[in-house]
């Protein structure tokens, strides 16, 4: 699997954010054929959750080239604690997170690895056009007010993160590789706002290559929420 049968592409909308907290990266060794990439999604609309995010993406796509996924998400950990630095300088709600997820195809391997934190996702397009979540979110609903509605009382939720590039473990799931048209790992702003059937219209479409079906995605993500949305599109060429 040269790294040469592998296109990609990538896209990002700030949506109704001030600050773009979303990064992703991808490397790629045409050497060995291996193929990396990350997304990450910074907790916040502040500076530091996009320094965070761009930190922890950055170290997680080259660790990930060089070992697998897993080392990748372990890269970005470490990556953000040195950013912040002996812990006694910061209380815990100081230090802005992310979610994260990476992946990695490789000429070594039979299958795609990928692992991940929190609320980024990956999604597999197969050759037969069916498309699989390959990740689940990290999250729990946590009730934060309560509104009259009819004469009743109607909780309101927010979605609590669980698993983050800073806190608890990573998950990893292998997927065989052999029939993979499409890999697309995207932050929450893009799933949120669009369905799966509508992300597997767009990256079913031949007539959108990577970096059009990335931004499309993102786009549409953008334009229908309020949240930054990142696309990251990798597409096996015939």
């Amino acid at each position: 699997m040269p790294s040469h049968q592998w296109l990609t592409g990538s896209a990002q909308s700030k949506g109704r954010r001030e600050i773009q907290a979303d990064a992703y990266a991808i490397n790629r060794d045409d050497a060995t054929g291996r193929i990396a990439a990350a997304v990450t999604d910074g907790i916040g609309d502040t500076d530091d959750a996009a320094t965070v995010a761009q930190l922890a993406a950055a170290a997680a796509s080259k660790a990930t080239l060089v070992h697998d996924p897993g080392h990748g998400c372990q890269a970005a950990r470490a990556r953000r604690a040195a950013h912040y630095g002996p812990t006694e300088h910061y209380s815990v709600a100081d230090q802005a997170d992310a979610s994260i997820v990476t992946a990695l195809l490789a000429s070594d391997h039979s299958r795609l690895l990928i692992s991940w934190a929190g609320l980024c996702r990956a999604y597999v397009l197969y050759e037969s056009g069916a498309l699989e979540r390959a990740t689940f979110d990290h999250c729990l609903g946590t009730p934060i007010r309560e509104a009259t509605q009819r004469g009743g009382s109607t909780a309101a939720y927010r979605r609590e993160v669980t698993r983050t590039v800073g806190r608890n473990e990573f998950v990893t799931a292998h997927l065989p590789v052999r029939h993979v048209s499409r890999l697309l790992l995207c932050s929450d702003g893009v799933h949120r706002h669009l369905s799966d059937r509508a992300i597997a219209t767009v990256l079913c479409d031949p007539s959108n290559d990577a970096t059009e079906a990335a931004n499309i995605l993102a786009r549409a993500g953008g334009l229908t929420g309020s949240d930054n949305a990142t696309a990251v599109v990798i597409q096996r060429v015939n």
